[in-house]
């Protein structure tokens, strides 16, 4: 049994983007809301909030928790924020798979792979280039037994 995990990288190109995003949001909202200072702070404050929340909470915890396994038989998918979630599909039933990768995706760790099997679609998110490769090539192996 094999176990792949997320790329730290993605984990950090997304705070980054989080913070960005903030920070734009600051702006307009200092720009359009300066008459209405009172709503405009607390909308600064919210945003500010739930972006740190989101960054430095939530965004770890989705990382630290997501785990992939590919064993003989079996490819499984255990992840989530704040309830874990796991999804298995049996290697026997995958019917194609579709690699999507991002622009700069072996440095920002935007490597997706979404196995497409008999009844349903499992989309394994954030792999490293390696690891997205690795696990193509294993279940293209497979299908090509059958």
């Amino acid at each position: 049994m094999r176990k792949f995990t997320p790329k730290l990288a993605a984990l950090l190109t997304l705070r980054i983007s989080v913070l960005i995003l903030t920070v734009a949001a600051t702006v307009l909202i200092y720009v359009y809301l300066s008459p209405f200072k009172t709503v405009m702070y607390i909308l600064i404050a919210l945003f500010w909030a739930v972006a740190l929340a989101f960054v430095l909470i939530l965004l770890p915890a989705y990382f630290r928790r997501t785990v992939m396994y590919l064993s003989p038989t079996e490819l499984s998918l255990h992840t989530g924020m704040i309830f874990l979630t796991r999804e298995h599909m049996r290697v026997s039933a995958v019917q194609y798979i579709s690699m999507i990768t991002l622009p700069f995706s072996s440095i920002t760790g935007f490597n997706f792979l979404a196995v497409h099997g008999l009844g349903g679609t499992m989309i394994l998110p954030f792999l490293s280039s390696e690891d997205a490769l690795t696990l193509a090539d294993s279940l293209q192996l497979e299908i090509q037994k059958r």
